[in-house]
């Protein structure tokens, strides 16, 4: 589809997906504050401006996509780059273990190595507890 020939659309659309919000997105643009959410709203139901907003969502995902893979690059050649390091007997001065410990643990979120915890507890009854005061 590309550009919207109405330039305030146009920037309508920029400002919508930004943060989801057609109202603020509508006053950004520099629409007036009077109807100013039933106007944003009317503008959400215009097809060429769906149309554009899917659009530029799709553009952002795929930057998002590529950045991801940007990060997780740089990521493994600091992990590798340190383990190289480790293997040949590189100088304990020059390196920073922390970060390359970091690097790893970054890594193995982004691939899904880490899963979210959950703790969910149910308790029907009385509960019991002794406060202990540290001595």
């Amino acid at each position: 589809m590309g550009k919207l020939k109405n330039s305030r659309h146009e920037r309508f659309c920029h400002e919508y997906i930004k943060d989801g919000n057609a109202t603020q997105a509508y006053l950004r643009v520099g629409y007036s504050k009077n109807g100013a959410r039933q106007s944003a709203q009317r503008l959400l139901t215009n097809a060429d401006i769906q149309e554009r907003i899917a659009e530029l969502q799709h553009k952002s995902n795929e930057k998002c996509i590529i950045e991801r893979d940007w990060i997780i690059q740089k990521l493994k050649r600091a992990v590798e780059y340190g383990a190289q390091e480790i293997e040949s007997g590189g100088s304990f001065k020059l390196m920073d273990y922390k970060a390359i410990t970091d690097a790893a643990k970054e890594l193995s979120k982004l691939n899904g190595f880490y899963e979210p915890e959950q703790v969910e507890h149910n308790h029907v009854g009385q509960i019991e507890f002794t406060i202990v005061k540290p001595e």
